[in-house]
C-alpha cells in the first residue's frame, strides 16, 4: 500500500469545507490502495468555532499528525489571519520530517488555505516526491482586482498571483471541485495540458445520516410537523448567489400579490450565511425587508455545527 501525506491545516475539529473534503478522501483511500496520513494543526490554533460533535465521525484509526501555528490572537494584530500563512513553517518542517522518516509516495494538498500549496513545491524540490494540489476554491479571485492599492484585498490578490505559479508549475496533477475551477487555472497557465486536471465534485457520506439516526440533533429553528411549507438553505451566502436569491424573492413577491393564501404557507430559513464570528447583520434579511417578505423569511447568519445542519 502506498502512503499519501495530506497537508490539511484546516481539519477536524473544524467543520469548514476543507475538513469535509479531506474526510471524504480519507474515508475511501485505503480501498484504492492508499494509506492516508493527515498533517493538520492543533485545535487551539483554529480560529473558527470547534465542532466536537463532527469530530466524533472521524474514524479513530485515521493517522492524524498535528503541529503548532502562530496564534491568530497575535497575528490578527498584524492583519494576518490566514491559517495557511500562520501554520506554514510548522507544516513544512513536519512534512520534511515525515518524508525523511517514512516512505511518502505522494502529497495531496487541498486549498484553502492556499499558501499550503507551496509546501508541495518545497518538498518536491528537496525529496522529489510528487504532489497534487486540490482547489476547493480559486486562489486567484476577482476579489481585490478593482480595489485600491491601500486595501488588504488588493495585496492579498497580488500575493496570490505571485505565489500560485510556484505551486502550479511543479505539481504532478491538479484537481478541483469543478471543471470551471480547473478552467480558470488553465487560462492563467497556457503550458498546462487538459490531462493534468481532474474535476472531483463534493460528494456526501451515507454514514453521516446513519449517525444522525442514532444520535439525533436538535432543530431549534422550526418544527417539521408545523403547518408551513419550510424551505431551508444551510450555508454561506456568497456574492454569486444573490441573483438566484433575487429571482426566488421576486417569485414570492408575485405569489403574495396573486395568491396570498398560498404565500402565507411558506417559511424560508437561511442558516449559517456568513463565516464572520461576530455577526452584526444578516446577508439575506435586508433584501427580504426591501421586497416586503420579512413576514416569511428568517435568517440565522451564525454558522451552526455540521451535524445540526
Amino acid at each position: 500500500m502506498k502512503n499519501v501525506l495530506i497537508v490539511a491545516p484546516q481539519f477536524s475539529p473544524s467543520s469548514y469545507p476543507p475538513a469535509h473534503r479531506v474526510r471524504y478522501f480519507t474515508n475511501h483511500l485505503e480501498k484504492l490502495g492508499w494509506y492516508p496520513i493527515v498533517l493538520s494543526v492543533e485545535p487551539e490554533f483554529l480560529e473558527e468555532s470547534l465542532d466536537w460533535e463532527f469530530a466524533k465521525i472521524i474514524p479513530e484509526s485515521l493517522n492524524i499528525i498535528r503541529t503548532k501555528a502562530f496564534a491568530y490572537q497575535w497575528t490578527r494584530k498584524l492583519g494576518i489571519g490566514d491559517l495557511g500563512i500562520r501554520s506554514f513553517w510548522f507544516q513544512w518542517q513536519m512534512a520534511r520530517t515525515l518524508c525523511r522518516e517514512k516512505k511518502i509516495d505522494l502529497l495531496f494538498i487541498p486549498g484553502p488555505p492556499w499558501h499550503t500549496f507551496l509546501v508541495g513545491s518545497l518538498i518536491k524540490k528537496e525529496f522529489n516526491i510528487p504532489y497534487v494540489i486540490d482547489y476547493i476554491d480559486p486562489w486567484v479571485m476577482s476579489l481585490g482586482e478593482e480595489d485600491p492599492p491601500w486595501t488588504k484585498a488588493y495585496w492579498y490578490r497580488k500575493m496570490a498571483l505571485a505565489l500560485e505559479p510556484y505551486a502550479v508549475s511543479s505539481a504532478a496533477h491538479i484537481t478541483a471541485v469543478s471543471e470551471g475551477t480547473n478552467e480558470a487555472v488553465r487560462k492563467r497557465y497556457k503550458n498546462l495540458k487538459p490531462h493534468q486536471f481532474t474535476a472531483i465534485p463534493y460528494g456526501g457520506e451515507i454514514a453521516d445520516f446513519d449517525y444522525i439516526k442514532v444520535t439525533p440533533q436538535n432543530n431549534p429553528f422550526f418544527s417539521p410537523e408545523n403547518e408551513y411549507f419550510n424551505i431551508v438553505y444551510v450555508g454561506a451566502m456568497l456574492p454569486k448567489g444573490y441573483e438566484t436569491l433575487k429571482a426566488l424573492f421576486y417569485a414570492l413577491k408575485d405569489l403574495k400579490q396573486t395568491h396570498p393564501s398560498h404565500y402565507e404557507r411558506f417559511r424560508l430559513f437561511f442558516i449559517g450565511t456568513t463565516y464572520a464570528p461576530d455577526v452584526k447583520q444578516g446577508l439575506v434579511e435586508p433584501m427580504a425587508i426591501e421586497m416586503g417578505l420579512q413576514d416569511i423569511v428568517r435568517e440565522y447568519p451564525q454558522r451552526i455545527p455540521f451535524l445540526d445542519a
